[in-house]
């Protein structure tokens, strides 16, 4: 299963299985890419292709600046993809050099992205408006798609951004979203015909909409029990589950523990979370991105089913639940085994 173990940030990321379009051609009803699948890759899902990088385009004729006597500067929030960065803070891109043109501006942004580690995921550009020469920011071809992204954000007035033509904000990329219906090799079969042509080498993910908290926690107690995690803080527990008789059980309530959340990937698209998941200490559950349209919707597993959608935050019915918990150390939701 796709989860990734973050012990420096508390984080279980919920990842989808990534690869890399290798051939996508309009009107195809499959679609190959350039790894093998992966064999705990779903036999169904959805395929998430991406389209098009998230980007600014500047608006500014840029003819140069002199920013050795003035330096300016511009916050970045570098955007997490499939691939290994995962960028959560921003970083200040300070501007200190002449730059007596266009091309030197592009240079020196995308050598300060080097310095602060990003280049991987960002790059600097011009593009042509109107007759114009303009500055831009995007995204790499590896970091396209809806789940890449990145913000920018003015630290102080005058800001570099003003001076490159470039907005403040939260930019994201697009992709296409398909059901497979099977997989094999290195080819997914789709349940419908390719809309248009991808480009090669851009990223696929094969993304699981709906996970068991049983499967998470067994994910998290695998994790724990490695050598190399057994100096890092457990990230899960569980309790219930208690005889009845006559084949009932109270039912299993999942804790998050010791600071760790879940984390779902960027993305547009509706995550469910089936079983019974609280915190140790009534805080959220999950971390939600920067960046997407995500929804995260807990689904309570027992006779009686409670679904809850959450965006961001606790609710009150989490807390009175938690505190009916703690309090009388009785679980009142019971299903036959």
């Amino acid at each position: 299963m796709p989860l990734k173990f973050i012990p420096s940030k508390k984080w279980i990321i919920i990842h989808p299985s990534a690869y890399t379009i290798d051939s996508a051609i309009e009107g195809n009803n499959y679609v190959d890419v350039v790894e093998n699948i992966y064999s705990s890759t779903p036999q169904t899902g959805t395929l998430v292709l991406s389209k098009t990088p998230a980007e600014i385009l500047g608006y500014v004729n840029f003819t140069g600046y002199d920013w050795a006597s003035n330096p300016q500067d511009f916050e970045i929030l570098a955007g997490n993809c499939h691939g290994n960065h995962t960028f959560e803070n921003y970083i200040t891109i300070h501007l200190d050099q002449n730059c007596l043109t266009i091309d030197d501006a592009v240079n020196l942004i995308n050598a300060k992205f080097v310095e602060c580690g990003i280049s991987s995921a960002n790059e600097a550009f011009k593009h042509s408006m109107d007759g114009m020469f303009c500055i831009a920011i995007r995204n790499t071809a590896a970091y396209s798609g809806e789940m890449g992204s990145f913000a920018l954000k003015c630290p102080s007035n005058p800001c570099a951004l003003d001076t490159l033509g470039l907005h403040e904000g939260i930019y994201v990329g697009t992709s296409d979203t398909y059901n497979y219906s099977s997989w094999s090799g290195k080819r997914f079969t789709l349940t419908s015909n390719l809309t248009i042509t991808y480009d090669q080498y851009v990223p696929a993910l094969a993304r699981r909409t709906s996970y068991t908290v049983q499967e998470i926690y067994n994910s998290a107690m695998d994790w724990a029990d490695n050598q190399g995690s057994i100096v890092h803080d457990v990230p899960m527990s569980a309790e219930g589950y208690a005889s009845l008789g006559e084949g009932a059980y109270t039912d299993k309530i999942f804790i998050l523990q010791n600071g760790w959340k879940l984390r779902p990937t960027e993305g547009e698209y509706q995550l469910t979370l089936v079983g019974t998941l609280i915190t140790d200490d009534g805080t959220v559950r999950t971390v939600i991105p920067r960046a997407g349209a995500l929804q995260c919707i807990f689904q309570v597993s027992s006779q009686g089913i409670i679904t809850e959608t959450v965006v961001s935050g606790i609710t009150e019915q989490d807390k009175q639940d938690i505190a009916n918990v703690t309090k009388r150390k009785i679980v009142p939701l019971l299903f036959a085994k």
